[in-house]
């Protein structure tokens, strides 16, 4: 459009009707826009009275000259600003184009008309007042000016920032239908036009619904049998026909709709008649028309948007050209695939195969996340059934009480859409997991709390790579832990001496690490009795501090999906009572642990690599002299494991060629420090030495300073003593035998 044609004066105003109003009606007024002048043409202005009793400012707004040639504005646009009573501090002004033939089909973001108002601009992604609640009235000038230059520009989709295609403005909506996506796909693929039908199941939504509208509420289903009382069709056009206009004038009769359908190049197939001979059940007709858009459409998965209208069967094989029409507002029935696509999941993960271990508070929060981002390749393993004190933690209601815990999780998620992949397994887990074939999961979650259950993850999974997540709650639910473990280095029964390990360290994050073992070693669970037996037992806990736990773990999960490292790895969310509504998660890389024979038994001594390390490169550094050290740690007896965690040379300590004589200095009051920090976890466990010739195995001389260890220094019936040389260790257990 040439600038000169875009100069003519433009057709009717929208206030040629309106009442006018003086200036010296507004005094306050008349003196802000006396200092907003620069923003429109000629500084000129003036009021007038609107059609819904609010103050109304005309004026002209200047628009800079763009590229969009059809873009139909002025270079001037004339506007009224409407405020309530005439203050410019009102909740929330609007702004419309002041001439009856603005081209509104060529821009989005254009409010519907309201109460025989004309349609407004819509200023602001977020709520007006919302908007309007922080900014002022000269902001509001800047916000406009940008809209018409935005619009000129062909910019008000900023679609290089990431924007989506605005969808269809609803305009005067009068009914409800709920849509599968999958009516979507195919319509990339078409190559010509044509009609999907579909079944429609018109429902009540609720009491106020008139008795003379079927069209209240709706659910279409993809069918060839049309059982129900009302038939869908989407027309829709080859995949070559993009749609980047809007419509301002929606179709309000069957007249009007038969025009817009042949108007738009929608052909209505002939079928259709046979289709309602043969079912006469059916009383109404929903036109659901589909339109590609250049890019993405807002709150969608595709590119595709629609509008629909539904008549009365009658009406339109009669062709009652005046019989009204309905608006249906439409809404995607959600599906997996669309749960991912709104939860923002990556789609890559949707079909993750998840074994979830445990289905009571803490599991069944987890399963309700999953299946809401789109997860739903679940297993899910628990024999226990649901109890009324369980209601106040547990997803499940008042609806499912002594049902199956597994069966009734499943009947709850399959109401958030049609769910075939959840399978139960109402079984007890330490009976069932041994043998079951985990490779056929990409993820197990151990949700029990059951140490257990853990150790037998540890035995069963001991030569596969599946990743694990423990999960559980401590400290009365004050701290959430996860144990991730990715590759088979490190057991799960490790993952606790780790976090032991690191409260050692001096960083300000390990203070947490140790008043959490503290607390725990403390086991300061508030127990109450809510059945028969001891095994009724439940601790007092909150549903939020569950539900805050689990959401951090289920982001947790997720993440690993999505690509988010290779690494073992502990969380822990500490929540605070004293600041509400703080939440504190601490990461920690865990370290592969390495197992050791005993030489002389068949105990395991397990060693963080870091450790090891450690202990490979004080051998190096001392060459042809014996070196070593006090070493700390644990002793399970039950397993016949023994944890190595820390180790410490004193100073004054000799160390010759033939012999190492570790110094008496200061030892004890280090022991006890660690002892200290660890909050009596760890204990002087024994030694470790070098011998620099290579060999690693015990002197004469070792077996005498053993013996004298165990019977003199350790508080514990086993110790140990390792050996090493520059490559390797050899391990041997100490006992008071």
């Amino acid at each position: 459009m040439p600038i000169l044609e875009r100069e003519n004066t433009y057709m009717d105003k929208y206030s040629n009707s309106y009442k006018t109003a003086t200036n010296e009606d507004y005094p306050l007024l008349c003196k802000a826009m006396d200092g907003l002048r620069h923003f429109i043409l000629n500084g000129d202005y003036s009021f007038c009275r609107l059609p819904n009793g609010d103050t109304g400012i005309k004026c002209q707004v200047k628009v800079n000259a763009g590229t969009n040639s059809c873009s139909g504005l002025l270079l001037a646009e004339p506007i009224i600003i409407g405020l309530k009573d005439g203050d410019i501090n009102c909740i929330k002004p609007y702004v419309f184009p002041d001439r009856t033939n603005f081209p509104y089909d060529n821009f989005p973001h254009i409010n519907p008309a309201i109460n025989n108002m004309p349609k407004t601009l819509c200023l602001t992604r977020e709520s007006m007042e919302d908007w309007y609640a922080e900014k002022t009235f000269e902001d509001m000038f800047h916000l406009i000016q940008d809209w018409f230059n935005d619009a000129e520009n062909d910019n008000l989709i900023k679609a290089k920032d990431g924007d989506k295609y605005e969808t269809f403005t609803p305009q005067n909506v009068s009914g409800f239908l709920r849509i599968s996506p999958y009516l979507e796909f195919h319509l990339h693929e078409a190559d010509h036009s044509g009609t999907i039908f579909f079944d429609v199941q018109t429902v009540p939504l609720n009491d106020q619904k008139p008795e003379d509208d079927p069209h209240f509420g709706a659910i279409g289903f993809i069918s060839s049998n049309f059982t129900k009382n009302a038939l869908g069709m989407m027309l829709f056009r080859d995949n070559k026909t993009i749609e980047r206009r809007w419509f301002s004038n929606y179709p309000h009769n069957v007249g009007e709709l038969l025009r817009f359908i042949k108007s738009k190049g929608f052909i209505v197939e002939d079928k259709l008649k046979g289709i309602i001979s043969e079912h006469p059940n059916i009383t109404s007709l929903y036109f659901l028309f589909s339109f590609l858009r250049p890019i993405q459409v807002v709150g969608k998965a595709t590119n595709v948007d629609f509008l629909c209208f539904a008549t009365k069967r009658e009406d339109f094989f009669n062709e009652n050209l005046d019989a009204k029409i309905n608006e249906i507002a439409l809404y995607d029935q959600l599906t997996p695939k669309f749960a991912n696509f709104l939860s923002g999941t990556k789609d890559s993960i949707c079909s993750k195969r998840i074994l979830l271990l445990g289905c009571g508070a803490i599991g069944s929060k987890l399963a309700y996340h999953f299946v809401r981002d789109g997860l739903t390749e679940i297993t899910i393993c628990d024999n226990d059934i649901i109890l009324p004190h369980n209601l106040c933690r547990h997803a499940l209601t008042n609806a499912r009480i002594f049902e199956s815990k597994v069966n009734a999780v499943k009947k709850d998620l399959s109401t958030v859409y049609e769910l075939e992949n959840i399978k139960t397994i109402n079984k007890d887990i330490l009976e069932w997991l041994p043998n079951e074939d985990l490779t056929k999961y990409d993820l197990i979650i151990d949700a029990t709390a059951s140490v257990s259950v853990l150790r037998l993850l540890d035995s069963k999974a001991e030569n596969y790579s599946i990743p694990i997540v423990h999960f559980a709650l401590s400290d009365a639910g004050e701290v959430g832990l996860a144990y991730i473990r990715r590759s088979h280095s490190a057991r799960l029964s490790d993952y606790y001496w780790e976090i032991v390990r690191q409260s050692l360290n001096s960083y300000a994050d390990a203070e947490d690490l140790k008043d959490w073992i503290k607390q725990e070693q403390k086991f300061n669970y508030e127990l109450i009795r809510v059945g028969e037996g001891c095994h009724s037992n439940t601790m007092i806990l909150s549903d939020d501090t569950i539900s805050t736990h689990t959401g951090i773990a289920s982001n947790i999960i997720r993440n690993m999906f999505e690509g988010g490292g290779s690494k073992n790895e502990i969380y822990l969310s500490f929540t605070n009572k004293e600041y509400i509504g703080q939440v504190f998660t601490q990461r920690i890389e865990m370290p592969d642990y390495i197992g050791i024979h005993c030489e002389n038994s068949d105990w395991i001594v397990r060693i963080p690599t870091p450790l090891l390390n450690r202990i490979y490169t004080d051998v190096r550094k001392a060459g042809n002299k014996e070196t070593g050290g006090y070493l700390m740690g644990c002793v399970e007896e039950k397993h016949k494991v023994i944890y190595v965690l820390y180790t410490f040379i004193p100073e004054g300590s000799s160390k010759k060629r033939t012999n190492l004589t570790l110094s008496k200095t200061g030892w004890k009051q280090k022991c006890e420090s660690v002892v200290e920090k660890s909050s009596n976890t760890l204990s002087y466990i024994g030694d470790w030495h070098s011998h620099p010739k290579g060999s690693l195995l015990m002197s004469e001389r070792d077996n005498q300073t053993n013996a004298e260890i165990i019977r003199n220094e350790i508080s514990s019936k086993f110790g140990i003593c390792i050996i090493a040389n520059k490559a390797n260790v050899a391990a041997y257990i100490l006992t008071d035998k």
